[in-house]
C-alpha cells in the first residue's frame, strides 16, 4: 500500500514566517532549502529515507507511524 505525504496549503506559509521571525537571515534560505529537500526526496523515495537523521519517529502515539522532520540532525544521545 502507497503512503501519503499529508500537507496544509497554509503550512509553507506559517513555516517562512516561523523562519522570518526566529531565524537569523543568513540561515533562512537555508532552512528553507533544507526542509523542501527532504519532502521532496521523502516523495521520491518513500519510507527509507526515514532512517536519515532528519526524521525521528514519535513515541507514544499507539498504533500510528508518526514522523517529525527535524531541520537538523537530532543529537547523539549522550551518555554520562
Amino acid at each position: 500500500m502507497k503512503k501519503e505525504i499529508i500537507t496544509l496549503d497554509e503550512f509553507q506559509k506559517e513555516f517562512e514566517e516561523l523562519i522570518k521571525r526566529y531565524v537569523p537571515r543568513r540561515r533562512r534560505d537555508k532552512l528553507i532549502s533544507k526542509y523542501e529537500s527532504l519532502i521532496n526526496t521523502l516523495a521520491i523515495e518513500g519510507e527509507k529515507v526515514l532512517v536519515q537523521p532528519y526524521f525521528e519517529k514519535l513515541k507514544g502515539i499507539g498504533d500510528v507511524n508518526l514522523y517529525a522532520l527535524r531541520l537538523e540532525k537530532k543529537n547523539p544521545k549522550r551518555t554520562m
